[in-house]
């Protein structure tokens, strides 16, 4: 049976704490998403270093998840985004057997993702987002 002061309690409890579809809360949505990009993250970047060293040794770069990681989560939780950034930088060294200042130097370099997050708040790219101006993709 439907009861009103049930859904008046829900409405009265902060954005954090209601749950999402599936019962949970919206801080154990953002783990459980969190926790899923960084073990994406880990492997990834593990697979993109040991095949850079193995399969092409004489290549003087190789492309990295972290920022496209790094945007996703950006984009879905804001600065929370830093644990990626910072994660993707330690791993790729410590994949190539790094030293701790590499880790260090990679892993705060990789925070300057950080410098776009007040563009990503403020709006500043959606227009470039937005399909609907585009002759293929709008609807006729």
């Amino acid at each position: 049976m439907y009861n009103s002061f049930e859904k008046q309690d829900k409405m009265d409890m902060q954005p954090e704490e209601r749950s999402v579809q599936g019962g949970r809360t919206i801080q154990q949505y953002r783990a459980i998403d969190l926790s899923l990009f960084a073990v994406i993250l880990i492997i990834f970047e593990i697979v993109i270093v040991k095949a850079a060293v193995s399969w092409f040794p004489k290549e003087a770069w190789m492309v990295s998840a972290a920022p496209a990681v790094t945007a996703i989560i950006m984009v879905r939780w804001g600065p929370w985004c830093a644990i990626h950034a910072a994660v993707g930088g330690v791993v790729s060294v410590l994949a190539r057997n790094g030293n701790w200042q590499e880790c260090l130097i990679w892993g705060i370099g990789n925070l300057a993702a950080l410098a776009v997050l007040p563009l990503e708040k403020s709006g500043a790219g959606k227009s470039f987002m937005n399909l609907s101006g585009c002759c293929c993709c709008s609807a006729r």
